[in-house]
């Protein structure tokens, strides 16, 4: 069965770097997802996504996983995501990655995965 979902909103990168850091890790996650990398409206150091679409459950989830892996490089925004089955329910994924993890990469002088700050 497929069933409504939409995905909405915009993911804002500090510099080029982090931007094709975001991108690199979604098209890594893609797989049994509504979203892919043809979707993503890509303007400087801007990723805007709009989509609105009936698709299998299961495919909420796993797009949801990979937007945040997206967004994980953002330094501002979120996805906006709605899923209707018996009511709507609504999420959003955000921008950034832990507290934890950037208080640890700054520690060693750099971020994750060898990025230079």
């Amino acid at each position: 069965m497929s069933y409504d979902q939409t995905f909405r909103g915009v993911f804002e990168y500090p510099d080029a770097h982090h931007l094709e850091a975001g991108i690199d890790a979604f098209v890594a996650r893609l797989g049994d997802t509504v979203v892919d990398l043809s979707d993503l409206e890509i303007d400087g150091l801007t990723i805007a996504i709009e989509q609105s679409c009936s698709a299998p459950a299961g495919m909420y989830e796993e797009t949801q996983i990979a937007l945040r892996e997206l967004g994980h490089y953002a330094a501002s925004g979120w996805i906006d995501t709605t899923f209707v089955l018996d009511g709507t329910s609504h999420d959003h994924v955000g921008s950034g990655r832990p507290a934890s993890d950037r208080a640890a990469a700054s520690a060693v002088g750099g971020v994750l995965r060898g990025e230079a700050r």
